[in-house]
């Protein structure tokens, strides 16, 4: 098992609407993944999204993320060909820096091992 941290950020511009970062995040052909945990970032006032395909699994306010500041525990195990999409609006009326860890557990399908090549 390999545990893997996959950041994204940008910068939304002034009352964004629901916005998509990265093009989808999936497991290589082979590959199981735990999604462990998120830690969302908001510099100014907005939302965090993440979606599993097209469904939305999670939403997490900006005023959420400064009160209590922990990360969000997930458990979600998926394999290609499903994706997490990552979204973030802003709600700031002014651009808001944002960005999220995503805390990911690696397996390979059919074995709880090391993915060939990892450690």
């Amino acid at each position: 098992m390999t545990t893997r941290i996959i950041s994204l950020s940008t910068t939304l511009q002034a009352n964004a609407a629901p916005t998509e970062i990265g093009e989808g995040i999936s497991p290589s052909s082979g590959l199981n993944w735990t999604l462990v945990e998120v830690r969302p970032f908001l510099q100014g006032k907005g939302d965090f999204y993440l979606f599993v395909d097209d469904q939305q699994y999670l939403q997490v306010a900006s005023e959420d993320v400064a009160t209590y500041g922990k990360p969000h525990v997930v458990g979600i195990q998926i394999a290609q060909p499903v994706v997490f999409h990552i979204k973030f609006d802003d709600r700031s009326g002014a651009s808001n820096y944002v960005g999220v860890d995503l805390v990911i557990e690696e397996t390979t399908q059919g074995g709880g091992g090391a993915p060939a090549g990892g450690a």
